[in-house]
């Protein structure tokens, strides 16, 4: 495998992928904390619904980790940015479930837990892919500078997610976790074009 001296434009798309990643985190939190009150779910529920996700994406970071080493750092971080999506776009839906009050607080609750379970379970690539790749397309001199980029690029995710969700709640409470499942489709749509096959 060949490393590259230089951050190119699928450097970028990494890059911009995380950003994604980290903002669905915090974007999450200003939308759902008063929207869970409305739906009849406890502060306790809630508190489990956020703690699960993350449970979930410890565990399946490790084993992602190890995948990526088989099918490669691309189809992995694809993976987790197209999951990202499909499960942002189902749990603002169960929202909206409960909004409609179409189920009874707890069977909403076992709902929203499996799709955050699933959430955790499946994004838990994004991260260690986006490392691996890092490590594998820079050269030793400037892989310093990436996994800094790296570590920058969740940070700025997880600034930007209350402004985004602030911004965008007032079209519809639920619109910014759609736009937010929106542009990680785009994000993995990108990472498909441009990124390079490392394994």
């Amino acid at each position: 495998m060949n490393a590259e001296p230089k951050f190119g434009v699928d450097k970028i798309v990494l890059i911009l992928g995380l950003v994604i990643y980290g903002t669905g985190f915090s974007l999450l939190y200003i939308i759902f904390a008063p929207l869970s009150r409305s739906i009849g779910l406890s502060t306790t529920q809630f508190g489990i619904l956020i703690a699960i996700s993350n449970v979930a994406l410890v565990f399946s970071s490790y084993y992602w980790g190890k995948r990526s080493q088989i099918i490669g750092r691309k189809r992995v971080f694809i993976i987790g940015l197209f999951s990202y999506a499909l499960a942002y776009s189902l749990f603002a839906f169960g929202i909206q479930i409960g909004i409609w009050k179409l189920l009874e607080p707890i069977y909403l609750f076992i709902l929203l837990f499996i799709i955050r379970l699933i959430y955790g379970a499946l994004i838990g690539g994004i991260q260690p892919s986006a490392v691996a790749y890092m490590s594998d397309t820079t050269e030793a001199s400037d892989r310093a500078q990436g996994m800094a980029l790296i570590g920058m690029a969740s940070g700025i995710g997880t600034m930007i997610g209350p402004v985004i969700g602030g911004g965008l709640a007032f079209i519809h409470p639920l619109f910014p976790m759609y736009f937010g499942a929106f542009i990680a489709v785009g994000g993995g749509l990108l990472a498909i074009k441009y990124l390079k096959q490392t394994i």
